[in-house]
């Protein structure tokens, strides 16, 4: 059906279903519903993830994955949201105290 699909830029893809993959539980569950879906997007977070996952077991140890910055202040908590500078600064803090405690700055 026509109207399903979405275009961006010189590509079509036949849905216009985006799929988050963030709150899966394991890469397998991950992979049973993108199958599932029949999505052609996906967001990020989770492959990022498996890359770094692949690079330490390949005894790459100068990489590391970590993804607990929180920084929303708002209640604006929707797809629209967009942090605002102070918020930004929370994120920038919480980010040099994890550098500081993992590269021993």
């Amino acid at each position: 059906m026509a109207d399903s699909q979405l275009t961006i830029a010189d590509r079509t893809f036949g849905s216009r279903l985006i799929m988050g993959t963030g709150g899966a539980a394991n890469l397998s569950v991950l992979e049973q519903a993108l199958i599932a879906s029949g999505t052609e997007l996906t967001t990020i977070q989770n492959h990022i993830r498996a890359v770094v996952q692949a690079r330490n077991a390949a005894g790459d140890a100068n990489i590391e994955y970590f993804g607990d910055v929180v920084a929303q202040t708002s209640d604006k908590a929707a797809c629209q949201y967009h942090p605002n500078p102070a918020e930004n600064m929370i994120v920038g803090n919480q980010l040099a105290t994890e550098l500081r405690a993992r590269l021993g700055w």
